[in-house]
């Protein structure tokens, strides 16, 4: 799952921009709910069924943050990457919603690009790209290495789990 600092939220009502991008999923509402409250936004619970709404033009931009974080809880993702995803947020309600990454969503391998403070914490391993002229360029190159095979394992894990179903 990408989670970006700008989260996009389609026209509709709340449980489809909740569910997004799979929104014809099946999900009771009290995992619903419970995702929502976990995300700081239990107030909008009573906005699930709402006909159709431009949610982009309600919600604030913490608001839209907490959404795409409400979606990794329902969504439940093997690989996270946020970029600036709690950039909208004060420091108490991203550490609230980072905390996510050691309870429920542990198993998640998460990346994300950030400047605030407070990210470091949540992670395992720091990556440090250097400007060149040739483009950007990471530091640590067994870091590189373990990234690649990271993708390429969940990659072949996936499939094989589609393989499976089929």
């Amino acid at each position: 799952a990408f989670v970006p600092q700008k989260p996009y939220l389609p026209k509709g009502n709340l449980r489809t921009i909740l569910l997004y991008p799979d929104s014809d999923r099946i999900v009771p509402d009290e995992a619903i709910i419970a995702a929502l409250q976990r995300c700081g936004l239990g107030y909008l619970a009573k906005k699930l069924e709402i006909k159709e709404e431009d949610w982009d033009r309600v919600l604030s931009g913490g608001e839209r943050q907490r959404v795409a974080f409400a979606r990794l809880l329902l969504q439940q993702p093997d690989i996270i990457v946020m970029d600036e995803a709690t950039s909208a947020l004060d420091e108490e309600s991203q550490a609230s919603l980072l905390s996510l990454f050691d309870e429920e969503l542990a198993a998640a391998t998460l990346i994300s690009v950030g400047h605030r403070p407070g990210l470091e914490d949540y992670h395992e391993q720091k990556i440090t790209l250097e400007r060149r002229p040739a483009g950007a360029h990471m530091t640590s190159r067994r870091l590189r290495k373990s990234l690649w095979r990271l993708f390429k394992n969940r990659r072949a894990a996936n499939e094989d789990e589609r393989s499976a179903s089929e």
